[in-house]
């Protein structure tokens, strides 16, 4: 019988996804003595993420200058005026009280390493609060 070679096959190359990744930010002033348990000396600031692809989850980081961040039920406890968050696709959004006097804020997401972002400049997003 003739020798037999096993075919030999190119190894596999992962693909990589194309996906938007972005973070858009939100606040909801929230003062005075009527204002509900849930508000802060401020009110609350929102981070939306979109865009993680499924099997994958990007890093949310939000900063606020002058002020502390309080949880609210998110899962992601800040540590004074910094939440580092692991975010997954179709995560809700994630919400936080905030206290003191804050000037502003900023958040960025990180993409997958399996990802490309066609759109990077909208992987951050940054507000004013208040007044120096």
């Amino acid at each position: 019988p003739p020798p037999t070679t096993p075919p030999t096959t190119p190894p596999v190359t992962p693909v990589e996804t194309a996906s938007d990744v972005n973070v858009r930010l939100s606040f909801k002033a929230g003062l005075g003595l009527l204002a509900p348990a849930t508000t802060g000396t401020l009110g609350n600031i929102t981070a939306q993420v979109g865009g993680v692809p499924t099997g994958t989850t990007s890093m949310l980081t939000l900063k606020i200058l002058g002020g502390t961040l309080t949880e609210l039920g998110t899962g992601c406890a800040p540590v004074g005026d910094t939440a580092v968050c692991e975010i997954g696709p179709d995560a809700p959004p994630i919400t936080f009280k905030v206290i003191g006097v804050p000037v502003s804020a900023m958040a960025t997401v990180t993409t997958p390493s399996t990802v490309v972002d066609p759109d990077a400049n909208n992987n951050q997003d940054s507000m004013l609060l208040g007044l120096l």
